[in-house]
């Protein structure tokens, strides 16, 4: 597995899933089992950021249009 190069179409509309395949791969990459599961967890907390900046993103964005529609 690879790293994948995030454009502006995959960054939109599937962020956590490229960043999640990205972490997995890095920390894949280590050589010793501790440095892999050290790596991915210092990651953890990336993650879950910016999954939620990404998520408050589209709701309110989705929100926006229900109440322009409404």
């Amino acid at each position: 597995m690879s790293l994948s190069e995030v454009n502006a179409t995959r960054a939109i509309f599937g962020w956590p899933l490229y960043s999640t395949l990205n972490a997995v791969t890095f920390s894949g990459a280590q050589p010793d089992w501790r440095t892999k599961v050290t790596t991915f967890t210092q990651f953890l907390p990336v993650l879950c950021i910016t999954t939620a900046i990404w998520a408050i993103g589209w709701a309110t964005s989705i929100w926006l249009l229900a109440s322009i529609v409404a």
